[in-house]
């Protein structure tokens, strides 16, 4: 994937231009339609307030063309014979809680991207104190399980990958469920999820992580330090502002030892508490993870899978056939398939 990323203008700010707090509360705010309430606790006059707004837009329009290009292929999703029958039972799709996925790393990736290169702008030319604040909000924050959050669901382009099959689904007992593309995309957009493309590669990751430190330092830079916070959190108001943009870009940007997978995600709204979202919880090994279900179809339509293929298994033809009996009980007129790849195991169970 190619993110064309234009770099952020950090214009310079004399200390002229920067305004005088008590000064600001005497100020009236342009007329926009904001209240005071909208400048979430920078303690700022609306001018500069609407700094933050343009340089939350410019990660806004970002976070757009990381999901403007949509899947025209089939989408498979890895599971478990269980897994399957939940999905057409229920008729929605689970998604976890980002911060539970199988990669531990998954959220801290761009946070490792953002700390490296601020890191490096700190040692040179960079708004120091601006800098170091945000790589230690990171560490609270993208680096660390702590904040507000978001739900994610995986696909992926290959629905026969034998990394796939080890990965996600138990040793015999797995199968990939192939959903129309444009089925899922009318459903996300109906429910108010996006679906976007994992990035993998360095070169559009150090873009992207560049423009978004730019931004950063242009929001700091034009609203300065506020006196809400403690000294070494005065620019913590901007962090948490643009905060729900870094999640969304943060939810598609994974390590390159997992670009085989050509994964898809689906991606909730950025919650900021667990109370807000309809969150349910499952049970794993060591804990429970918190998921929150997306209908995969409306009452009376049906279910968008196009075709399932069966995992590595020692009894390929009578798994076959009782997945094709269950799928004609319950309605579904779906491909099957084996996977063809050779069951090496001596459990049948």
């Amino acid at each position: 994937m190619t993110l064309h990323v234009t770099p952020t203008p950090r214009p310079s700010v004399s200390p002229e231009s920067r305004y005088q707090r008590d000064d600001a509360r005497k100020r009236p705010y342009i007329k926009s339609g904001k209240t005071h309430r909208d400048c979430v606790r920078l303690d700022c006059w609306q001018p500069d307030c609407a700094y933050i707004e343009k340089d939350k837009s410019m990660l806004d329009e970002t976070v757009k063309q990381l999901y403007l290009e949509q899947p025209q292929r089939t989408l498979y999703h890895y599971t478990s014979l269980t897994g399957l029958m939940g999905i057409i039972e229920k008729r929605n799709f689970w998604m976890s809680d980002i911060r539970y996925l199988n990669d531990s790393q998954e959220l801290k990736h761009l946070g490792r991207w953002l700390d490296g290169i601020a890191g490096r702008l700190e040692q040179s030319h960079g708004p120091k104190k601006a800098l170091t604040q945000f790589r230690e909000w990171l560490q609270h924050r993208l680096l660390v399980d702590f904040g507000p959050t978001l739900f994610v669901g995986s696909f992926t382009e290959r629905g026969n990958l034998l990394s796939q099959w080890r990965g996600y689904c138990p040793h015999g007992r797995g199968v990939s469920i192939g959903f129309s593309p444009f089925k899922l995309i009318e459903q996300t957009q109906r429910h108010s999820f996006m679906i976007g493309e994992c990035i993998y590669d360095s070169p559009t990751k150090s873009d992207l992580a560049e423009h978004v430190i730019n931004a950063i330092i242009s929001a700091a830079e034009h609203v300065g330090e506020s006196s809400e916070f403690h000294p070494s959190q005065s620019y913590h108001g901007v962090f948490k502002k643009i905060e729900p943009e870094l999640l969304r870009i943060a939810a598609v940007v994974k390590d390159d030892s997992f670009h085989e997978e050509k994964e898809w995600r689906v991606v909730s709204p950025v919650f900021t508490n667990f109370i807000e979202p309809p969150m349910k919880f499952r049970e794993a090994p060591t804990m429970l993870i918190p998921y929150m279900e997306m209908p995969l179809a409306d009452s009376g339509q049906k279910l968008p899978i196009e075709d399932i293929i069966v995992g590595p298994t020692p009894t390929v033809g009578l798994s076959m056939e009782s997945i094709v009996r269950y799928l004609r009980r319950s309605g579904i007129d779906s491909r099957i398939a084996s996977c063809g790849i050779p069951y090496r195991g001596s459990s049948t169970s």
